[in-house]
């Protein structure tokens, strides 16, 4: 690869920043996009349902990576961002913002979703499931309002 080619990686937890990060050690000298669904800069996924969620550790400290440190390892970090359609052939992206992101290399960096529980009651009201920081913040508030309601 090239300096005019260009590397996206769809995902910015752990494995897209470990992605765009080795590029960039190995000498690539091309374009590294690095795509989030999520508006943050990518974070520590285990601790939102340990410190997190204990209050021991604030967003700073769950950030992985912030934009900053991303810019000047020469990696552009785009969040709040999901692909829309991955056209092959043409090498580009589909962005639900409606742009358009072409691309040299291409990797899937997207992580996994939590198994749907099917038992009775999974769906039900207070049922939650924990994989993102969104996720965490409102199991937070949920304990924190049964909280209010036990003292109240």
């Amino acid at each position: 690869m090239t300096a005019d080619d260009s590397v996206v990686i769809i995902g910015a937890g752990q494995a897209g920043v470990q992605t765009a990060e080795a590029l960039r050690t190995l000498g690539f000298a091309g374009a590294v996009t690095l795509l989030g669904d999520e508006n943050h800069a990518p974070y520590h996924r285990p601790p939102l349902s340990k410190a997190w969620l204990a209050g021991e550790m604030d967003a700073a400290q769950l950030t992985m990576r912030t934009p900053e440190v991303l810019a000047r390892k020469g990696i552009t970090l785009r969040t709040g961002v999901s692909v829309a359609f991955i056209d092959r052939a043409a090498k580009e992206l589909r962005l639900n913002d409606g742009s358009s992101l072409a691309y040299t290399g291409l990797v899937l960096a997207t992580g996994s979703t939590p198994r749907a529980l099917t038992l009775p009651g999974a769906s039900a009201k207070g049922v939650l499931a924990l994989r993102s920081r969104v996720d965490a913040e409102a199991i937070a508030a949920q304990v924190a309002q049964s909280v209010d309601k036990q003292r109240g």
